[in-house]
């Protein structure tokens, strides 16, 4: 999706409203703009992660998997952030390893349950210093020693 031209296809609609005066029909486009809160700054910054991400920069991807995550700026989609952490993690990103090995760990997310890889990637994010990693890993060592 281009975050840009979404946005200034929306101010356009809303222009063409006002110019053959359907001013409800303004009010709602820019009244939708407002509650989203996007600035065009936002667009266009979500279009230069969308780019990198394309790239495969682990650090854009990371970023754009916890905005899915947790649905701030973008509709919420683990499933989305899922893909995206394991793309980050397979590049390195050590915060990136910490949240898909959870997911491997308990096959959350659409990704395939595999405890053993998902140990490996918390341990990786425990080892590079991931803020919680080493109590998470503890945490599910003590889940698969039971």
């Amino acid at each position: 999706m281009n975050y840009a031209l979404e946005y200034s296809d929306s101010l356009l609609a809303a222009k063409k409203a006002i110019d053959r005066s359907d001013y409800k029909q303004a009010e709602e486009i820019l009244r939708y703009l407002l509650d989203v809160q996007y600035t065009q700054t936002d667009y266009q910054r979500l279009a230069y992660m969308e780019n990198a991400a394309k790239q495969e920069y682990p650090d854009t991807l990371y970023t754009l998997g916890l905005y899915y995550e947790t649905g701030n700026i973008l509709k919420r989609d683990p499933v989305k952030a899922s893909s995206l952490f394991k793309i980050a993690a397979e590049k390195g990103h050590s915060k990136a390893k910490l949240s898909y090995g959870l997911d491997l760990f308990y096959g959350t997310n659409h990704t395939p349950k595999n405890k053993a890889l998902g140990l490996a990637f918390v341990k990786q994010a425990a080892k590079e210093g991931v803020k919680n990693a080493s109590k998470t890993l503890k945490q599910l060592l003590a889940i698969e020693n039971q």
